[in-house]
């Protein structure tokens, strides 16, 4: 997609801007030298901006060598306080800063896996949940098993989620066994912001927005 329009419109410069919400939007940039030569060819997430800085750390939060994965923490001035009225979401998520300067100093979890390439720049790798990011918005894959573990017809489910081409997002795929004796239809458990297809088996969705 990004060729498609780097090469359509060739006189415009493409930056790419990566933050999460709870870290005011935008904590890094990056700006694209050139078209790639591929879809495969890894754009990074670049550098941090002004006043911020990524962390790729391990699960004991010490710094990973370049090029090993390690999951993305955020620390600077576009750290939030937290989550409005959740201080147990807050502390799981916005932890203190190892050797920090004080308890203001701290980090915020993003659950985004990365790596530090040879060229200094950040890479997005992928999540160490089951979180998804579709045209902006997050879906949290497990809260849709959660809804569909709650019908009394489904003896259990999976969800899964797979990167379509283009601008259409993720496909949402779900494999469930009704209970016995019992047909479940999938409009019984179609997500919000989904278009929902199905077969026997198996249902796919395709996010068009919150889900």
């Amino acid at each position: 997609t990004l060729i498609q329009w780097m090469r359509r419109l060739p006189h415009v410069q493409f930056t790419n801007l990566y933050g999460p919400t709870e870290t005011t939007i935008v904590s890094s940039y990056y700006t694209v030298p050139r078209c790639p030569a591929d879809e495969r060819e890894p754009i990074p997430i670049g550098t941090a901006c002004g006043g911020e800085e990524l962390l790729v750390l391990d699960a004991g939060l010490r710094p990973v060598a370049p090029g090993e994965i390690g999951e993305l923490y955020i620390r600077g001035v576009g750290v939030s306080p937290g989550y409005w009225r959740d201080p147990e979401k807050t502390r799981s998520a916005f932890l203190p800063y190892p050797n920090g300067e004080g308890p203001q100093d701290r980090i915020y979890k993003t659950g985004d896996l990365a790596r530090r390439g040879a060229d200094g720049f950040v890479y997005f790798v992928g999540r160490a949940d089951t979180q998804i990011k579709s045209r902006g918005y997050r879906i949290e894959l497990g809260e849709i098993e959660t809804a569909l573990h709650s019908l009394p017809g489904l003896r259990e489910s999976a969800v899964v989620a797979i990167q379509s081409e283009g601008f259409e997002g993720w496909l949402i795929c779900c494999a469930y066994v009704p209970a016995p004796a019992e047909g479940v239809p999938a409009t019984c458990f179609r997500p919000a912001g989904c278009v929902m297809t199905s077969s026997p088996r198996m249902t796919t969705a395709r996010s068009t927005g919150p889900g």
